[in-house]
């Protein structure tokens, strides 16, 4: 585990092929993009080379790496049992894996260790460690709980899972305290003064502005969790410097936020009421365009009483935002004018926004069948070749109709010289199908010859038929030259996207995006095909 993301086969044979001989190594990769998932299998011929494979190898590092190595576990209950895993916090960032390993292991036999990094390799300053027994925990909580590693205290208790950390539960424990409203003249040593006589404090962490000036609030955790509960319990309200200074449990900020939401939704007489159909989703931004451009470019629709372009946490734009109407009527007419218009050289899309269920975040509505569509995208797999082609992006096989078999119908109108193939495909998605009816009327040869962005300012002038038959036409032309076997196909997957992201693979070839999509879908239907294949000769 924990391997870089360019470490590939090849380099985990030449580490490992001195200590024993190799049956197999397996890199397990994303299913759809083939990127490393940070972990791979290599199967020794016998167990003593496996074991010294750990003893020598573990936390070596491979691409400036450690890599953790461990016996593969296919019992999933001893990892969710819990039995015997401890969180460790409190830890100096000079301490490795193979140091922690080190101290946990005159304890008993460690099945897993490991250190939290973050995106640059700078050690979070946590780590777990997983015992084969409960006893071995028990005993290196017993003595290592408190004890000074690297002149920092280190904190040594039972893991537990998120679910039994969850905020409400029944006599939560905590060791950590938050503390604010102390004003700006606060220093570490004076907020430590003002809980010692509580108990063994770990840590205390007064938060600083740039100029080294308090923001009037800070952090104290505490060894045992009876230290920290007295200390809320009875400093909670207290006149600090003429101040009612609040002291609670420490909280992160997801759990604050549930909290906060659950206050919201339990006050339905404050929340401002939803009238479908004047919001509007505005996707395919310029990172120029702002809240009043998007003001003046809509306005001469109605009156608008929002406007809004999301934004990354240091101010850029995230190319989407909203603009909410005082009527419904506005709204449609802003999506007939706006949708596709060319703002800033780029073509935007413009649908009827629609909050999900949940009170979760705003969307275009019928995002939710792409959604569906793409969640295949989000599985991964230990596996790969055990996993059926449905779960893909580029394959909606579970929406595809029943069409009688002996009455294929060609998706696209072909070229001469298209290969047999296409014409005895097998049945497409429901609206590659619909698109294949609709051949008798010819294509615009003119608009088909568009180059991209004026290609999408032409689309305003068809209705959604038509412009969905052009656009599968252009995308069958573009991989017909990549595909010419499986052109069909792909582009009737292909139409199963949303307009917008079939317009972004027509107008923006140097993304290329279009080229992957091509491939995926390629590799999916090669895929379905050699399954076929092997189901029938097993048969």
């Amino acid at each position: 585990g924990d391997l870089h993301p360019e470490v590939a086969e090849a380099a985990i044979y030449d580490k490992f092929s001195n200590l024993g001989q190799i049956m197999s190594i397996r890199v397990c990769r994303d299913m759809i993009s083939r990127k490393s998932l940070g972990y791979a299998y290599v199967n020794f011929q016998n167990r003593e080379d496996a074991e010294r494979a750990m003893e020598h190898l573990n936390y070596d590092v491979l691409k400036n790496r450690p890599m953790r190595i461990m016996f593969s576990q296919r019992d999933p209950s001893v990892r969710k049992s819990g039995v015997g895993n401890l969180y460790i916090k409190n830890l100096d960032k000079s301490i490795s894996s193979r140091e922690l390993y080190d101290t946990f292991s005159c304890f008993g036999k460690i099945l897993s260790l490991k250190i939290a990094f973050d995106d640059k390799g700078v050690s979070k300053g946590h780590g777990f460690v997983h015992f084969d027994s409960g006893d071995s925990a028990a005993n290196a909580i017993s003595k290592l709980n408190g004890m000074v590693i690297h002149e920092k205290v280190v904190y040594v208790a039972e893991f537990k899972p998120k679910a039994s950390r969850e905020s409400g539960s029944v006599e939560q424990k905590f060791n950590n305290i938050f503390v604010k409203n102390f004003g700006d003249d606060m220093t570490d040593d004076a907020l430590k003064i003002l809980f010692e006589e509580f108990g063994d404090i770990i840590s205390v962490k007064v938060a600083k502005t740039d100029d080294d000036k308090s923001r009037g609030f800070g952090f104290v955790s505490f060894t045992t969790a009876e230290a920290a509960r007295d200390a809320v319990d009875k400093k909670n309200g207290e006149t600090f410097n003429d101040k009612q200074i609040y002291v609670g449990r420490a909280q992160k900020k997801a759990e604050r936020q549930e909290i906060l939401k659950k206050e919201y939704e339990s006050r339905p007489e404050k929340r401002t009421s939803y009238t479908p159909g004047v919001n509007l989703y505005v996707k395919n931004l310029s990172d120029t365009v702002t809240e009043d451009i998007l003001k003046t470019e809509f306005g001469q629709f109605g009156r608008i009483t929002s406007a809004k372009v999301m934004t990354e946490p240091n101010g850029r734009s995230r190319g989407f935002g909203f603009v909410c109407f005082s009527s419904p009527a506005e709204a449609t007419l802003a999506v007939t004018e706006m949708n596709y218009k060319m703002l800033y050289e780029k073509p935007l899309y413009v649908a009827l926004a629609q909050k999900r269920v949940g009170g979760a975040a705003w969307g275009p509505r019928g995002g939710g069948q792409q959604a569906a569509m793409r969640g295949g995208a989000q599985q991964r797999t230990m596996q790969p070749q055990t996993v059926q082609p449905q779960q893909a992006m580029m394959a909606p096989q579970s929406r595809m109709p029943t069409m009688p078999p002996a009455q294929p119908r060609p998706m696209m109108q072909q070229p001469s010289t298209a290969p047999a193939p296409i014409r005895t495909m097998q049945p497409m998605p429901s609206s590659a199908a619909v698109v294949g009816q609709q051949q008798t009327k010819p294509a615009d040869t003119d608009t088909l010859s568009l180059d991209g962005p004026a290609f999408v300012a032409k689309m305003r002038d068809y209705d959604e038929n038509d412009r969905k038959q052009l656009i599968g036409e252009r995308l069958f032309n573009i991989v017909q030259l990549h595909q010419p076997q499986l052109a069909g196909k792909i582009t009737g997957m292909f139409l199963e996207f949303e307009e917008k992201e079939m317009m972004d693979m027509i107008t923006m070839p140097e993304s290329g995006l279009l080229q992957r999509k091509i491939e995926e879908a390629a590799a999916v239907l090669k895929e379905t095909q050699a399954s076929t294949e092997a189901g029938a000769d097993g048969n």
